[in-house]
């Protein structure tokens, strides 16, 4: 019964003339109903499949248990986020380096709770967690050639420690995303309407989540700036991201539809259908004294964002914070 289920589900997946409802039904029956263990078990016996499985994926490692094992696994632990993030910082300066990348950013929620924290999420005074649950990164990039830049990073990516890079059915078509144990990595191209967005970028800073409270100071502690090259050998507690020079503008590019209510207030948690938290005039403090302390220390943060919020229960508090500091400055 398995190995039929398998077998209809890839037959799908090699449909080259399916629509994008098509595919999302791949995707939905690929992640629901086919277990690790089916996957295991037939794609030996399905091995006629994998010359089309392989065209649309890209590539795939020749160990194919190993593979259904990385998208069957998911991993939350906080504390191993931090290497994620050099992870995918190491494979785009190599890129960039040997010339296939003009200009790369993390942006969507990792540029986010990098802005509002330093870190890559935090627990709020009244105990609402704000921060990323699965470990990925949110990468963009700016490139001439999309295929050699792929076909690298797909050829890089174990170098990182990644075990399989390649595309999945319902992504743009100019994506790409890493696998490892647990994590995940996303690359999606932009076109040149967001180069004013990108070049040059602005700093973003990630802490290590033990430190994740502190703004440290610069030196030894610093695994990599977001123009040198990380050095996941280093025990260093923070690493300098590039961001968008403009995150609202680019973020209002990059979620059209959405726009009206996430970056009415990026500044402030908001879920992505537009839902509302519970936070507490505490948690707004909290998030204005983070990202004042990121904006004192000279990088990116949501402290300029505070001003213009709208739209939101605590709209009014933010901007009368960001009032009071302006007004303070001058």
């Amino acid at each position: 019964h398995e190995i039929r289920q398998v077998d209809a589900v890839l037959r799908l997946f090699m449909c080259h003339d399916c629509s994008h409802d098509d595919q999302d039904e791949f995707f939905k029956l690929w992640t629901t109903q086919v277990s690790e263990y089916a996957l295991q078990d037939a794609f030996g016996w399905l091995g006629e499949h994998w010359d089309g499985m392989n065209m649309l994926f890209n590539r795939m490692h020749d160990d194919q248990p190993r593979f259904a094992q990385v998208i069957a696994t998911r991993e939350t632990d906080p504390s191993k986020h931090f290497e994620v993030l050099q992870m995918g910082a190491e494979l785009m300066h190599g890129l960039r380096e040997d010339g296939f990348l003009l200009s790369w950013v993390v942006a969507s929620g990792t540029m986010i709770y990098a802005l509002r924290y330093g870190s890559t999420g935090q627990l709020l005074p009244s105990g609402i967690l704000d921060g990323a649950v699965d470990l990925d990164m949110d990468i963009y990039v700016l490139v001439e050639d999309w295929s050699t830049f792929s076909r690298e990073v797909i050829a890089r990516g174990k170098e990182v420690g990644l075990d399989w890079c390649g595309w999945q059915p319902g992504w743009p078509q100019h994506s790409v995303f890493c696998l490892s144990s647990g994590i995940e990595i996303d690359i999606v191209a932009i076109d040149w309407g967001y180069a004013r967005f990108v070049m040059p970028s602005s700093r973003c800073i990630i802490r290590r989540g033990e430190v994740a409270n502190e703004i440290a100071a610069a030196g030894d502690d610093v695994v990599a700036t977001a123009e040198a090259s990380p050095t996941r050998s280093r025990p260093g507690v923070r690493l300098e991201l590039p961001c968008p020079n403009d995150p609202l503008a680019f973020m209002t590019r990059k979620w059209p539809i959405q726009a009206h209510y996430l970056v009415d207030c990026l500044a402030l948690p908001m879920g992505f259908k537009g839902e509302l938290p519970n936070i507490t005039d505490d948690d707004v403090r909290f998030l204005w004294q983070k990202s004042k302390e990121l904006h004192m220390a000279g990088y990116a943060s949501m402290a300029p964002l505070f001003s213009t919020c709208k739209n939101h229960t605590k709209a009014e508090l933010a901007n009368n914070l960001a009032e009071d500091l302006w007004t303070a400055a001058f």
